[in-house]
């Protein structure tokens, strides 16, 4: 299994090539022709309103992230929910500009965009934004012309293992590390911003008021209380699937994703390199227990190993169904 990394600037490459060569690296994009074109609130992906925090501002950067990679897979992200006709007409364009700069491929959010991607030269992948639920969502995909398909961070290992099963002949991505989402991107209909974040951002911050309830029933306010503020104080701030590596890629899995592309390399330099150790671990080992008494948890763990609030798959360390391998 590779590591897929984030990365905005063609630094951000060297500084994390010495932690593991077993690694792709995916970044955004944003075109002050795009804006020009459709104006500021019309994405061109998830983020790009966070602009050079989170993209390359055009293409001459994208080249020399080519340069930088030595040879290794690049991925860009033109993962908005849906485009307009004339807006998949200007994409034509620039796939055809990023098929020029050896980019790998292109993380699409739009299913429709597939047989484009395609056509160009290009690897289509399937974003979370596609919402690749069961097995009939992920045959659409490879119909449409996917390459590889990233799985929704909220899916459990069973059913991950199920749709692999049923669907073979196409990679899979799954979610690794950091920045974990409470939230379906597929149902997810909020714009990020860089000035107002997204709509999580302010049901983190409400504060809700319980009037009435503690006089009906004074359990049913504090269950309430309870759960906003485990919700939005706890649940998922940050996330981890170190656990469960070696079951991942018992399935076959093609690449594990760290998120992260508005962070920087600089934070991403440490789990990287603990990543890169537990993966060569699992390698060797011949069953999940062998490999969870040896693998090296987060420098963090006393905070995220609580109760699986930060685990992409909790099903190993808390119970529950995994796909049975052991």
């Amino acid at each position: 299994m590779k590591l897929l990394l984030p990365v905005n600037a063609p630094e951000h490459i060297a500084r994390l090539l010495p932690y593991g060569e077993n690694v792709e690296f995916y970044a955004g994009l944003c075109l002050q022709s795009w804006e020009d074109a459709f104006g500021p609130m019309e994405d061109l992906n998830r983020m790009s309103s966070f602009r050079r925090q989170a993209n390359m501002e055009g293409f001459a950067p994208v080249k020399e992230l080519v340069a930088a990679a030595e040879g290794h897979e690049i991925f860009i992200t033109l993962n908005a929910g849906i485009y307009s006709p004339p807006q998949t007409e200007f994409l034509k364009d620039v796939l055809i500009q990023l098929k020029e700069l050896q980019i790998t491929g292109i993380i699409i959010g739009d299913p429709y965009l597939a047989p484009l991607v395609r056509d160009v030269g290009l690897k289509a992948v399937a974003s979370t934004m596609v919402g690749i639920y069961n097995e009939d969502i992920a045959k659409f995909c490879v119909d449409q012309g996917f390459q590889r398909l990233i799985l929704p961070r909220d899916l459990t290992l069973r059913e991950i293992a199920q749709i692999t099963e049923q669907v073979p002949g196409v990679e899979y991505e799954c979610f690794l590390m950091r920045n974990g989402c409470r939230y379906s991107d597929s149902h997810c209909l909020a714009r990020h911003s860089d000035r107002y974040g997204a709509l999580c951002t302010y049901l983190d911050r409400s504060k809700p008021r319980y009037c009435g309830l503690a006089e009906r029933s004074f359990a049913a306010h504090d269950a309430a209380v309870f759960n906003h503020l485990f919700f939005s104080q706890v649940f998922h701030k940050s996330a981890c699937g170190i656990c469960a590596i070696w079951d991942l890629m018992q399935m076959g899995i093609h690449a594990g994703k760290i998120v992260g592309r508005a962070d920087g390399a600089e934070s991403i330099e440490e789990e990287m390199a603990l990543l890169n150790r537990n993966l060569n671990l699992a390698a060797s080992c011949s069953s999940r227990e062998e490999y969870l008494s040896q693998l090296l948890l987060p420098r963090r763990y006393d905070n995220m190993c609580y109760q699986g609030c930060s685990c992409y798959y909790p099903e190993i360390r808390y119970g529950g169904n995994t796909h049975g391998t052991s």
